[in-house]
C-alpha cells in the first residue's frame, strides 16, 4: 500500500522525512502531496527546495487533487484530512503544542494521533482512544557537527544562538543589553528567525539565518553546534532538551509559556526580561560550567521519549494497518 504525506507547510518536512527514510528502507513508496497555504512556508513558494529533497530522499511529489487511494495518509495536526479519499486511514502527528487549540477540531476526522508521550496528552487534557504515544520523528536524526559548521560557515569559537523574539515581546533597549552581555563574554552571536519575523540590521548578530534548510531543519542544526540558546518563552525549549543544549530563557509572555514543565530544570536559567547586565552574565557563566546530562536525561524520561527509533515505531504501526 502507498504512503501519502500531506504537506501544507514546509515545516512539516522535519517530521515527514525521517518516516519516509524508514519507508525507503522497506521498499515502500512515498508521495508528498502539496497543499497551498498563505504562509512564508507555503510548499509552492519552496518548490525547488522540495524537489531537491525529493531527489535526495526518494519520494514523489504531486498536487493534492491527485491524492492516491488506497493509501495510508500522514498529516500534521489534521491539516488536509478533507482531501483523503474513501475510508483510507489518516494518521495525524502533533507539532509542538499546536494540538492545544487544534486537536478538538480534527480528532473526529482522523483515525490516529501520534503524541510524543502520554504525559503531553494528559497534561493538556487531550486523551483519546485514538492517541498513540510513539514519539516525534523530527528528532530521529543524527547530526554531524563538522558538516553543520561547514554548511553554515560557523565560527569554531564559542557560539550562542539567539532565537529572535517577536517585536511585541522585547524592546530595542532590552535586546541591546542581551547582545552586549553575550559579546562581552566572548561569544559569537548567531541569530535565527522565521520568514515572517524579520530582524532589523541592528540585531542580525555575527551571523543571521531564516529557514535556510527545511530538512535537516536550520534551527535544530544551529542548536546542535552552539554552546547555549537564548530563548523568549518559545516552544524551542523542547528541541533544546532533546538535543541537550542549555538555555537562557527570558520571561516575556503575559501567560504561562508553552511546555512550562520543561523549564523547571537547571539546564535552563529563567530571567526576567528586565534583568541587569550582571544577572545575564552570571546566567551565561552558570550554564557554561556544566553539561547537565543528568538533568536532561531526567526531563526526557519524565516528559518526553527516546528520540532514536521513533520513525521505526511509526512505520511499524502504519504497516500493521495495511
Amino acid at each position: 500500500m502507498d504512503m501519502n504525506f500531506i504537506l501544507a507547510n514546509c515545516s512539516y518536512l522535519k517530521y515527514y522525512l525521517p518516516v519516509i527514510i524508514e519507508l525507503n528502507k522497506r521498499g515502500v513508496e512515498s508521495t508528498v502531496f502539496l497543499l497551498k497555504s498563505k504562509r512564508y512556508s507555503d510548499p509552492y513558494l519552496n518548490i525547488e527546495n522540495i524537489k531537491l529533497l525529493s531527489c535526495e530522499y526518494n519520494f514523489k511529489i504531486d498536487v493534492i487533487d491527485n491524492i492516491k487511494t488506497p493509501a495510508i495518509n500522514f498529516l500534521i495536526e489534521g491539516s488536509g484530512h478533507q482531501y483523503v479519499k474513501n475510508n483510507d486511514k489518516k494518521i495525524s502527528l502533533t507539532s509542538l503544542t499546536d494540538f492545544q487549540c487544534l486537536y478538538d477540531k480534527y480528532i473526529d476526522n482522523v483515525n490516529y494521533v501520534i503524541f510524543p508521550s502520554e504525559f503531553f496528552a494528559r497534561y493538556y487534557n487531550k486523551l483519546s482512544g485514538k492517541n498513540m504515544y510513539l514519539g516525534s520523528p523530527k528528532y530521529d536524526i543524527i547530526f554531524d557537527d563538522v558538516k553543520i559548521i561547514e554548511k553554515y560557515k560557523i565560527s569554531h569559537n564559542k557560539n550562542a544562538l539567539i532565537l529572535f523574539p517577536r517585536s511585541r515581546d522585547v524592546n530595542i533597549e532590552q535586546l541591546s543589553k542581551i547582545y552586549d552581555c553575550i559579546h562581552r563574554l566572548g561569544y559569537n552571536i548567531i541569530v535565527k528567525t522565521r520568514g515572517k519575523d524579520l530582524v532589523r540590521n541592528l540585531f542580525v548578530g555575527d551571523q543571521y539565518f531564516q529557514d535556510f534548510s527545511w530538512f535537516p531543519h536550520t534551527t535544530m542544526e544551529l542548536m546542535f553546534v552552539c554552546d547555549f540558546v537564548v530563548n523568549f518563552d518559545s516552544t524551542a525549549i523542547k528541541e533544546c532538551v532533546m538535543l541537550n543544549v542549555p538555555m537562557i530563557n527570558f520571561r516575556v509572555k503575559p501567560f504561562v509559556c508553552p511546555m512550562d514543565f520543561l523549564y523547571d530544570y537547571n539546564y535552563c536559567c529563567n530571567l526576567d526580561i528586565k534583568s541587569d547586565n550582571r544577572e545575564i552574565e552570571l546566567a551565561i557563566k552558570k550554564i557554561s560550567d556544566s553539561l547537565f546530562i543528568d538533568e536532561f536525561n531526567t526531563s526526557i524520561k519524565k516528559h518526553l521519549f527516546n528520540k532514536q527509533g521513533t520513525a521505526k515505531r511509526i512505520v511499524d504501526f502504519a504497516m500493521e494497518l495495511k
